[in-house]
């Protein structure tokens, strides 16, 4: 397997992000072979760093995509064995990829994510059960009496373990097994991409794997909890992924 990766990298009017992040990536340039940024709505264009340039490639959206149809569109632009999806709010200090790319040598691992922590430290919960109507309904109960959720199910230490599903702020995944299940499902929009995902390639027999071992700083804007439009998108993904992969545990 080439050691070679391909990023893909998506701007929602977040030049600034985008450029810091492309300054992060620049310290380990030689782990990739293409790094594609696409504008997906009108923003001034990103400065890359020098040392990038031949390896990043701009994509301008005309009418503004999905989180999905924007990363399959980018992954039809790579030729490397692995990819790389970030979120442009990471912070990408000490190299992950290494480590990352030697989980991915297992023939029967599709995809795998690190550590994700907030810029203050705390590990975010970015690594999940696959979601049932009774975890929703719980959920819900424990904001009424103010309690709160649980967080992630995975241990933040030791070597790497199997999970059902990771956030999509970063996946590094086996460009075979992507293609094999068609990529992410465009049919969604926004949310709920990375745990279907996930899920088909549980189903596909693929395992999903979080690596400890290696962490990445996340300055997360969670918008559905106060914008009522990505509220509904939240909402409506979550029922579509109910009605695809049923409301009970599948495995």
């Amino acid at each position: 397997m080439s050691a070679r990766i391909c990023v893909s990298v998506v701007s929602h009017g977040q030049g600034p992000l985008v450029e810091t992040l492309l300054r992060d990536l620049s310290l380990h340039s030689h782990h990739f072979s293409k790094i594609v940024v696409t504008l997906n709505v009108m923003e001034p264009a990103v400065n890359v760093p020098a040392s990038l340039k031949e390896q990043v490639v701009v994509v301008r959206n005309d009418v503004p995509a999905g989180f999905g149809a924007n990363h399959n569109a980018a992954v039809a632009r790579m030729e490397s064995d692995l990819i790389c999806i970030l979120n442009p709010d990471l912070r990408v200090g000490t190299s992950p990829f290494e480590y990352l790319s030697e989980t991915l040598a297992d023939p029967c691992v599709a995809l795998v994510a690190p550590r994700i922590i907030s810029p203050t430290g705390v590990d975010e919960d970015s690594v999940r059960s696959f979601i049932t109507i009774q975890d929703i309904l719980r959920k819900v109960w424990k904001k009424v009496v103010g309690k709160s959720p649980e967080g992630s199910c995975a241990s933040h230490s030791g070597d790497p373990v199997s999970v059902d599903w990771v956030g999509g702020m970063f996946m590094m995944i086996k460009r075979q097994a992507f293609t094999e299940i068609g990529g992410f499902d465009e049919r969604f929009f926004l949310y709920y991409e990375d745990v279907d995902l996930c899920a088909r390639f549980n189903k596909a027999g693929w395992v999903v794997k979080y690596d400890p071992r290696v962490e990445v700083v996340h300055d997360a804007r969670r918008t559905s909890h106060t914008n009522l439009r990505y509220l509904k998108w939240h909402l409506s993904s979550m029922l579509r992924y109910f009605i695809k992969h049923g409301f009970f545990r599948f495995r």
